[in-house]
């Protein structure tokens, strides 16, 4: 019964319990002196004045308080109490505290003792923390980490600045990637246009084509002109695993214009080694098989007008691949190109390819190989894949070598940027450590978070020391929750790739609720405020309060007014674009209403409260 009197209860507590101080092992508990086993201020720790009246300490055995002995928090008596409930935890209300003031908290031996055995009583205690959680100016890096940075982003950093814990700017994405849907529709409803837009290299694989430009700068030059600040994020697409080259069909040198044509036909021979050595001649596609990829190389790309064609070379040289073929929406007749493509093959290509051979085609470009492949050379940015961070940054690498042309071809659009003197919030490889429990949601989240902080260094150095890109304000996007839960300080830390490499600090908070996170600011103390304000602590804990904090991404709308309260007003949000069928409207998040309420709020600055040129 001993045994199980130890067990029961510490397994029912260790559910809310946080920042284990001892060891931890049932075994050792039978028959040993007292062992504070969880308590809810840890060692260090920074909290909320005005949400912290309590403390708990979760001891292993039932215990009782001593009369006499007092517990003083600097020097202020602590009243002291058991749960009730379960006899093992001892409750200390606190005296009032105020912000940003460090604590020490003291438990004299024998305060506490085991409650069938007075003589054993607990070791005497101190806890150390602060209340230094919330907004402090003095405390904040009042310069960019980079030296040569521009005059306007400069101007913008310091503009955000000295508007911090003062009101906040209000965003969102201003369409799915570079145009404007969006932000005009959140503009034509809530009457005003928010202060930060957002945009996204997402497709920087596909630029320049018909459908996206990123050389073309109107989006972000236009929102910049107008009043706003423009924010720019990277959803990085890569390949899914490398392609390694099984066989060659054909190499050489081919202008493809004017839909010349590459005819490669099924008699066409090549030469074969065995394991013994033997050479030996075959047609070309005999060992060609489903699932393996044709992959053509090109080069001299006139991205003007360069077009790709796969045909089959049976009667009327119809599609290769027919439309819905994988990674063709529209089949392989003719599509853009910017690069080498490849085709994934099934049943049925592979078929026609061996009885009838196809045809490279096209226009604006040359032909210098065609190979057969394995590896699925389709672009994603998931966490899905084999593509690694760690390998990124190591010369030499297949996935070096792409993510090298992928940040060369970025900084040309940045710098297009950069020459019209516009400063830009970037926000590259966000959401990296996804859940630090559940795992990843991209692939530079993938490997560790050792190799995300590599990632975001190397893609720093590239762009500002080899490209010369200075007009960068750069935000890095801490991952708030662990197993479904909020994280821990030492977690995000860990994540971060240090003051020296970010300027600004945020959040992407996706949260759920009619009444979301109290918004009723005339509530003296609202319990429900605490989940949106312990989110910015986190954050804001994570540099130790140095950076500004911001909401770099959310669905539903946080009230600025219960923000501004609790000293936790983020910098600026910026609302993720909602989106179904291809329509831009109030779909999945609040509604006209909450964005009238918060754009009107005194807290809250839209396009046209401000000016940063």
């Amino acid at each position: 019964m001993k045994r199980f009197k130890y067990i029961l209860p510490a397994a029912l507590l260790g559910v809310s319990m946080v920042a284990c101080d001892d060891d931890d092992t049932y075994e050792m508990l039978d028959g040993m002196d007292m062992i504070v086993r969880t308590q809810t201020i840890a060692e260090g720790e920074s909290v909320r004045a005005a949400f912290t009246p309590t403390m708990t300490i979760a001891y292993n055995n039932l215990i009782g308080i001593a009369e006499g002995v007092n517990v003083t928090l600097n020097g202020q008596l602590v009243t002291l109490a058991v749960n009730p409930e379960n006899g093992m935890e001892l409750i200390l209300t606190l005296p009032a505290m105020t912000d940003f003031t460090e604590y020490t908290l003291e438990i004299p031996e024998g305060a506490v003792f085991i409650k069938d055995r007075p003589e054993s009583k607990c070791a005497a205690k101190t806890v150390k923390f602060n209340t230094n959680a919330g907004i402090n100016p003095e405390w904040l890096d009042k310069n960019l980490t980079n030296p040569n940075a521009t005059p306007e982003a400069k101007k913008v950093f310091q503009y955000l600045l000295d508007n911090y814990g003062k009101t906040q700017l209000s965003g969102c994405m201003s369409d799915e990637a570079w145009g404007t849907k969006y932000v005009d529709f959140i503009s034509s409803q809530s009457g005003h246009t928010p202060a930060v837009l957002g945009f996204d290299y997402g497709h920087l694989y596909a630029s320049p084509a018909n459908w996206i430009d990123y050389g073309d700068i109107t989006p972000v030059q236009t929102a910049w002109n107008n009043g706003s600040i423009p924010e720019i994020q990277w959803h990085w697409n890569v390949p899914t695993e490398k392609q390694n080259i099984l066989s060659t069909i054909w190499e050489g040198n081919m202008v493809i214009d004017n839909w010349d044509a590459l005819q490669l036909t099924p008699d066409m021979k090549k030469t074969v080694t065995d394991e013994e050595g033997n050479t030996s001649e075959i047609n070309v596609f005999d060992d060609l098989a489903s699932g393996q990829c044709i992959l053509v190389k090109v080069k001299d790309i006139d991205t003007s007008r360069a077009q790709g064609s796969l045909k089959s070379l049976s009667s009327g040289w119809p599609a290769l691949g027919p439309a819905g073929t994988t990674g063709y929406e529209n089949g392989t007749e003719y599509f853009d190109i910017r690069d080498n493509y490849s085709l994934i093959t099934n049943r049925s290509i592979v078929d026609d390819i061996k009885t009838n051979g196809f045809v490279v085609s096209g226009q604006g470009y040359t032909v210098t190989g065609v190979y057969i492949t394995d590896g699925d050379p389709r672009l994603g940015f998931d966490a899905n894949r084999s593509f690694s961070p760690t390998q990124a940054v190591i010369d030499g690498t297949w996935e070096n070598e792409i993510i090298n042309k992928d940040i060369k071809k970025l900084a040309g659009y940045l710098k297009r940027i950069q020459e019209a003197n516009i400063p830009v919030l970037w926000r590259p490889l966000h959401e990296a450590a996804g859940d630090y429990s559940n795992g990843a949601w991209f692939w530079w989240g993938n490997d560790s978070v050792q190799a995300t902080k590599g990632l975001w260094k190397y893609l720093r150095n590239k762009l500002e020391n080899e490209y010369g890109i200075n007009n960068l304000i750069w935000v890095w996007n801490v991952q708030t929750t662990d197993g479904g839960n909020l994280a821990s300080v030492e977690k995000c830390r860990e994540a971060y790739p240090g003051d020296d490499l970010v300027d600004i600090i945020g959040a992407d908070l996706y949260l759920q609720g009619e009444n979301l996170y109290g918004l009723d600011p005339t509530l003296e103390f609202d319990p429900e405020a605490t989940n949106q304000t312990r989110q910015f602590d986190l954050v804001n804990n994570t540099a130790k309060f140095k950076k500004m904090v911001v909401l770099a991404e959310c669905g539903n709308l946080l009230m600025p007014d219960v923000a501004k309260k609790y000293n936790a007003l983020w910098g600026y949000f910026m609302q993720w674009y909602d989106m179904k069928d291809g329509e831009m409207g109030f779909h999945t998040y609040h509604d006209a209403t909450v964005w009238k309420q918060v754009m009107e709020s005194p807290n809250v600055l839209n396009q046209g409260d401000f000016n940063v040129k």
